[in-house]
């Protein structure tokens, strides 16, 4: 989920100040050691491509997940993040309808 996350915040090929902020402050609430805690800021700054982060998921709910945490992480203000958010809703097999609906409830 924090790839998903990362990837998102860098979906406009830079993660700003709330974006990162926000991954930040789920990362405190997490009980894991310093060496998860590092692997998951490395996470931050070297996003994952579309394709690997669909990779294997094949379960409704957690495609939905997926797109709904994506959704919180970012503000879709560019050009660049909805094209991002439109490959990751067609890689995890969202319909229009689905995505749209997530897009939604976190705006």
């Amino acid at each position: 989920m924090i790839q998903v996350m990362a990837a998102a915040a860098n979906a406009d090929g830079m993660m700003d100040e709330r974006e990162e902020q926000a991954i930040l402050d789920r990362l405190r609430g997490l009980d894991i050691s310093q060496e998860e805690r590092l692997y998951l800021l490395d996470e931050l700054h070297h996003p994952k491509e579309v394709a690997a982060l669909v990779a294997g998921i094949s379960d409704p709910a957690t495609a939905r997940a997926m797109y709904t945490l994506a959704c919180a992480t970012i503000e879709i203000d560019t050009e660049a993040e909805r094209a991002w958010l439109d490959r990751l809703a067609n890689g995890l097999g969202l319909s229009p309808a689905v995505q749209k609906f997530i897009e939604e409830q976190n705006g």
